[in-house]
Parts: C-alpha cells; sequence; structure tokens
C-alpha cells in the first residue's frame, strides 16, 4: 500500500514537471519572438534577455529533474522484468531436461 502511494506521488510530481516544462517552453518563445522585435527599447530587451537565461536555465534542471524521476520509475520495471524472464528461462530448462 506504501508502494502505491509512493508511485502516486511520483506521478503527481512527474506530471508536475511536466506541466512546468511545458509552460516555461511557451515562456521561452514569447521571450524569443519579443527580443526578435526591433522597436523593443534597450532596458526591456536587457530585462528580457535576462528573464530568458533565468527561465533557461530554470528549464534545464527541470529537464534532469524529470529524466531522474523517469529513470527512477523505470527501476521497478526492470525488476518485474527481470525476475519474469529468470522464470521462464527456469521452466525452459525445466521442461527440456525432464519433458513436460
Amino acid at each position: 500500500m506504501a508502494q502505491t502511494q509512493q508511485e502516486s506521488k511520483n506521478q503527481c510530481m512527474i506530471k508536475a514537471a511536466e506541466e512546468t516544462i511545458t509552460e516555461l517552453l511557451h515562456r521561452t518563445q514569447i521571450l524569443e519572438t519579443r527580443l526578435n522585435n526591433p522597436d523593443l527599447p534597450e532596458e526591456n530587451r536587457a530585462q528580457a534577455e535576462e528573464d530568458l537565461k533565468y527561465i533557461k536555465s530554470v528549464l534545464e534542471k527541470n529537464k534532469e529533474l524529470l529524466k531522474k524521476m523517469k529513470n527512477e520509475h523505470r527501476r521497478p520495471m526492470l525488476l518485474i522484468s527481470v525476475l519474469v524472464f529468470l522464470c521462464f528461462f527456469c521452466y525452459s530448462m525445466y521442461v527440456i531436461f525432464y519433458g513436460p
């Protein structure tokens, strides 16, 4: 029961990280479009560039965090797959040596 709660919590965290990444990507596109405007005043341009740098750093951190969380989610599945393979292998060897 505790493991399912942990899995549920991990799923919520993964979903939240994905939503944050999507939101940051959208904001990055808006800022880049804004920076491409030649009529943008210099002080607004400097502020937009700082914001863009900050958003990109947060985006990278969130991507790394998401990657790490997804990796942790794969470990139990890998363990289950290995156990199923070993069971199948042992059964196959039994059938080969001792018959059905």
